[in-house]
């Protein structure tokens, strides 16, 4: 009779533990619906050195293992998994690198990239800057420069403490500025070498102020107060009728009984077009009243 408990028992068990591998261990469709790796592309750093030395650092968009072709007929590196690199040595020259990069269920895709190795200073360097079209504050930077095997570039030499942010070659990197004025970019282009090369530019931040003035991008330095009364734009306190991040705040703390603020706008306003001005205004004094001349 104990036998034939321990028999029933162990049909139940058996039945249980099918169910479970039912209803988990088969589940696979997440596998098969990850898509192929993409955005494939390498960090390089040519060792400042002489020797050729190149560390390579793979990077993409869905990737969970990479090989490196090293473009130069030696034996493509072992597979490296997501963050690791790999160190070649080359010898002076350009090389146009293999990148495939492998999701977990096989999917595979590869790029290519340049590699320029010099043990000559780079020449006829150009920097490329541009503001960016939908926010006066951000600043593109692209460089060229012949025999250069990545650079670093500085967006405001007036830092010391600013350290150099990385460009490859053929990339390009941005800086979102904090404030309006002048600011002197610096480029330096780096070799196999140990010499470089370097090259500054003067960039000039601007936002023009106009109608209508929503305090998110905007040139602080032409809200004034005069009679005692202060300016400056500050994080919305209040969202409740107004969703802006920012907000222009004015308090009248001095004495003058003639007191407020001025926007000096960046361009005269068309009348014949806008005849209405509307502001919102908060204050934190229920009722209170408040005068807006034009």
């Amino acid at each position: 009779m104990k036998a034939f408990k321990y028999i029933i028992t162990a049909i139940i068990l058996s039945t249980l533990v099918w169910s479970c591998e039912n209803d988990t261990f088969g589940e696979t469709d997440f596998v098969n619906g990850i898509t192929t790796p993409a955005n494939i592309s390498a960090g390089v750093n040519v060792t400042p050195d002489n020797t050729g030395l190149t560390k390579i650092t793979p990077t993409s968009d869905g990737a969970a293992s990479y090989s490196i072709d090293f473009g130069d007929g030696s034996e493509p590196s072992e597979s490296l998994t997501a963050g690791e690199y790999v160190e070649h040595i080359y010898a002076e020259g350009t090389y146009e690198i293999k990148i495939t990069a492998t999701s977990v269920n096989g999917k595979s895709a590869t790029n290519t990239q340049t590699i320029n190795v010099s043990f000559k200073a780079p020449e006829n360097l150009v920097i490329n800057s541009e503001i960016d079209g939908t926010n006066p504050f951000l600043l593109n930077v692209t460089a060229t420069a012949n025999f250069a095997s990545s650079y670093l570039v500085y967006f405001d030499t007036a830092n010391p403490n600013e350290e150099g942010t990385p460009l490859e070659i053929d990339g390009a990197i941005s800086h979102e500025y904090q404030d309006v004025g002048e600011y002197t970019i610096k480029v330096v282009a780096l070799s196999g070498g140990t010499t470089t090369t370097e090259l500054e530019q003067l960039i000039t931040i601007s936002a023009p102020v106009e109608l209508p003035i929503d305090f998110e991008l905007f040139d602080d330095s032409v809200f004034i107060g005069f009679g005692g009364a202060s300016a400056a734009v500050i994080d919305n306190p209040d969202t409740n009728g107004n969703d802006s991040a920012m907000v222009g705040q004015i308090i009248k703390g001095g004495p003058e009984v003639w007191a407020g603020n001025v926007i000096t706008l960046s361009a005269p306003i068309d009348f014949s077009i806008k005849k209405v001005i509307n502001a919102k205004v908060w204050s934190p004094r229920i009722g209170w009243k408040t005068n807006i001349e034009n």
